[in-house]
């Protein structure tokens, strides 16, 4: 009787341990795939609801700006060659000048490759300094110092499928999981 009553308590501990790893070995595919040409996405995830920042890719033949929102992806086609990737913020507070001291990525990109960059932003002497003398120091008043970095494909794709899956609390999403170039303020 006893061992009876150890082996179902045994299962129903596990029990969720088994889907938990069947799920997590799931791969998940990126939404858009051009075999020849190089595929570039750009995910914000930043929670932040003025997080609105401005991707520019400078490429061997073309130049790319598109502005991206918090809980956004941007994706675009480029030719095989070298690219640089770098991330502004779009508005900036009305007192505190832009800075422009912000870190592009410089990459060669091949076609058929998919290429996922994320920014991280970093609080160096500059920032700390706006933040203390900003009339309301808070996340939106930040400059922080950009850096665009290149993300592992796998967390990535994660990202992304974060972002489309993504729900506002107890409202609708305001605007569209990819970027199309528009502001916060074309969909209020």
């Amino acid at each position: 009787m006893r061992s009876l009553f150890l082996s179902i308590l045994v299962m129903i501990l596990f029990n969720g341990y088994s889907k938990n790893q069947v799920s997590a070995s799931k791969e998940i595919s990126l939404p858009h795939y051009n075999p020849s040409k190089a595929n570039l996405y750009f995910v914000n995830t930043d929670t932040d609801s003025l997080g609105e920042y401005k991707v520019t890719y400078l490429c061997d033949s073309e130049t790319i700006s598109i502005v991206v929102l918090s809980r956004q992806y941007s994706y675009n086609e480029v030719a095989a060659g070298k690219c640089s990737i770098s991330v502004m913020p779009y508005s900036t507070h009305p007192f505190l000048e832009a800075r422009k001291d912000h870190i592009p990525l410089e990459i060669n990109v091949k076609p058929g490759e998919s290429y996922i960059f994320k920014m991280d932003k970093n609080i160096d002497t500059k920032t700390a300094f706006k933040a203390m003398f900003a009339l309301f120091p808070v996340q939106t008043v930040l400059d922080h110092h950009l850096t665009v970095i290149l993300e592992d494909k796998s967390i990535g794709a994660k990202n992304i499928q974060e972002v489309i899956d993504w729900k506002p609390f107890l409202v609708d999403r305001l605007y569209p999981p990819r970027a199309n170039g528009k502001t916060i303020r074309d969909y209020l």
